[in-house]
């Protein structure tokens, strides 16, 4: 789920078009962010283009958040969030689905702001 959110973090900061190979690093290979991608995509969060020749990508590139993918990442935006996030699901279960994230991510965010008024 961090490259996810790193995708959207850094797709919503962008003007252009993003190649995957801007998420390439040592924990992260070409094949896992394009499998992200295709999921994102498939998922709604965002639009993608790959291009194959043969069985092989060439071309990958997230275009632009979509809706859902806006308000996603509103809900796991902030860092402090986000943690917390994290840290309910490795104690509860481990994993999650993205609906179970957004919707923790929105309690914990709405318990923040009630403990603060």
């Amino acid at each position: 789920m961090e490259l996810v959110r790193r995708i959207l973090l850094e797709l919503s900061e962008s003007s252009q078009p993003l190649d995957a190979r801007t998420f390439v690093d040592g924990n992260t290979t070409m094949e896992e962010v394009i499998y992200h991608f295709r999921i994102m995509e498939d998922g709604g969060l965002i639009k993608a283009s790959v291009a194959y020749d043969g069985n092989k990508p060439y071309i990958c590139t997230a275009n632009e958040l979509t809706w859902a993918g806006n308000d996603f990442l509103a809900s796991i935006r902030s860092n402090s969030i986000w943690s917390k996030v994290k840290t309910t699901i490795a104690k509860a279960t481990g994993d999650a689905s993205l609906d179970v994230i957004k919707a923790l991510a929105e309690k914990i965010s709405t318990n923040m702001l009630l403990s603060s008024v």
